[in-house]
């Protein structure tokens, strides 16, 4: 299911695009059923969502995964590639770097994220996003997670077990 904002833009606030040159304020939306307000740039189509509404959002489509049970088309999501104009972006609210990343590591989307007040999100990419999580992304990034952690811990407590054999052989019994 798409996001389908309001029809009408909101009350203009006084945060300026990340993603524009000549910054143009951000205007309030809200998502039409959910109570998650946004706010929309009306030159790029960005959104700037709080984490909250993030939150509100991507529950519901991992929700309406649960429910369906539908399978992931990896296919469908293809790695994420660096623009050739691409330029750190200053989070609207405090004005420092926001931070580039994939989300989920496998969505294949590149997100902007202010840990302390929310993300940019491209056209179309909060869209994209919730489809990947809808089709059980977020579930599987989870379990691949999982695995690795528990790799790694093996690795890790093998290294351990070398290491004191080790110490046995070079320093002997005391």
């Amino acid at each position: 299911m798409p996001i389908i904002p309001e029809s009408m833009a909101g009350e203009v606030s006084e945060l300026k695009c990340p993603s524009c040159d000549d910054p143009p304020h951000l205007h309030s939306r809200r998502i039409a059923s959910e109570q998650a307000t946004v706010l929309e740039c009306q030159k790029c189509a960005g959104l700037w969502l709080g984490h909250d509404a993030f939150n509100v959002l991507s529950k519901r489509a991992d929700q309406e995964y649960q429910h369906s049970g539908a399978e992931i088309d990896w296919s469908s999501f293809q790695p994420a590639e660096q623009d050739a104009d691409w330029r750190y972006r200053m989070c609207p609210k405090c004005a420092y770097p926001l931070v580039r990343r994939v989300f989920g590591k496998r969505s294949g989307v590149m997100i902007d994220l202010c840990r302390e007040h929310g993300v940019w999100f491209d056209a179309k990419e909060l869209e994209m996003i919730l489809a990947w999580i809808r089709s059980g992304g977020l579930t599987i990034a989870g379990k691949a997670a999982a695995d690795s952690a528990r790799r790694r811990a093996k690795e890790r407590a093998l290294d351990d077990s070398f290491l004191e054999e080790m110490r046995g052989e070079l320093y002997g019994p005391w």
